[in-house]
């Protein structure tokens, strides 16, 4: 594909996703493309195997790729010439292969968002204006899958709708907690005031019964316990409760006994196997407190076990930022106490 044929590619493809979006309609349903449609799709898509198979897209997910977007010029009428159809199919198949690269989701989920959205929304983890989603690419994904024609129109009704919420008093105590706010806002769109009500009512009753003393001290984990288990919170909580007894009584894990929450933390997140997982955790403790880049930690490997449990993806990376914030601070005037 030459230059000249990728810009022309380009502007056509830009010109059939505004048409799209200005008609106001959606693309659900199946396709209705003519037979020969299907064929010089077919022959294209044939004749740039690998194309496709240096993209790391399976022939099922271009062809449906391909299928959508003609299907959406047929619905609104806009001729697809032959000699542009290849720039056309390697573009779209391109932008495919960035949203599956930066968003980690299957290829078939990907095909709507990659059909209308004006740019690949996998940028959008890159884009200063949604910089608030960054450290939650699930809600990116989420907007590809359930907001296919435009996930950043969506994404922006959602942190509008976040900043509201959290410059009102009723909602005062989600403040400390803007990402939790966001995971609610996402969930319940049609109205989250209503269920972060419902949670708060939940925490206050829960709070005022003496089964779950062990909680007060820590409505932060309560108020996470009620947002994902909203339909038996008590019934979670029993379960957390006995798990966390049965590991801190078990000499394996002795360690833990000066950092109970740890424990309940891990409960909570992985109470299916939450010895599995503190095995896990205390294997990476050990093994960043014999490398050097972390000697800083040897004197203090509860922050490093914290760490271990808190940031299972990235205990390394956390702990380097960590550092690097320390380093910052302590070279400023400001804090020189």
């Amino acid at each position: 594909m030459d230059l000249e044929a990728a810009e022309h590619g380009r502007r056509f493809i830009d010109a059939a996703r505004i048409i799209q979006s200005d008609s106001g309609k959606s693309l659900v349903g199946k396709c209705h493309l003519s037979d020969d449609t299907r064929d010089v799709l077919n022959d294209t898509l044939r004749n740039n195997e690998y194309f496709v198979a240096v993209l790391d897209v399976d022939s099922e997910s271009a062809y449906g790729l391909c299928e959508k977007f003609e299907e959406m010029c047929r619905r609104r009428k806009i001729a697809i010439s032959n000699d542009l159809r290849e720039a056309v199919y390697k573009l779209l198949l391109y932008e495919l292969a960035i949203n599956i690269n930066l968003l980690s989701l299957d290829k078939k989920k990907l095909i709507s968002s990659t059909t209308t959205s004006k740019e690949p929304v996998g940028f959008v983890l890159k884009e200063d204006e949604f910089e608030s989603f960054w450290e939650t690419p699930g809600a990116v994904r989420r907007a590809a899958v359930s907001n296919a024609s435009d996930p950043r129109k969506f994404l922006r009704k959602v942190e509008r709708t976040v900043v509201e919420i959290l410059s009102e008093d009723e909602f005062k105590s989600f403040r400390s907690a803007p990402g939790v706010l966001r995971h609610v806002v996402l969930s319940h769109t049609s109205d989250p005031r209503g269920f972060l009500r419902k949670v708060e009512r939940t925490i206050a009753d829960i709070l005022s019964d003496d089964e779950f003393e062990s909680f007060k001290d820590a409505p932060g984990i309560l108020r996470s316990v009620v947002l994902n288990h909203s339909s038996d919170t008590r019934k979670f909580l029993r379960k957390v409760e006995r798990i966390v007894a049965e590991i801190l009584s078990d000499d394996e894990f002795e360690y833990f006994r000066q950092t109970p929450w740890i424990v309940r933390n891990a409960a909570i997140n992985n109470p299916s196997d939450t010895r599995g997982f503190l095995r896990k955790a205390e294997r990476t403790t050990a093994e960043i407190l014999s490398e050097d880049e972390f000697e800083s930690f040897w004197e203090t490997p509860g922050i490093v076990r914290r760490a271990a449990v808190s940031h299972t993806s990235d205990t390394r990376g956390f702990l380097r930022k960590a550092e690097r914030t320390t380093v910052e601070i302590l070279s400023d005037d400001e804090f020189e106490y």
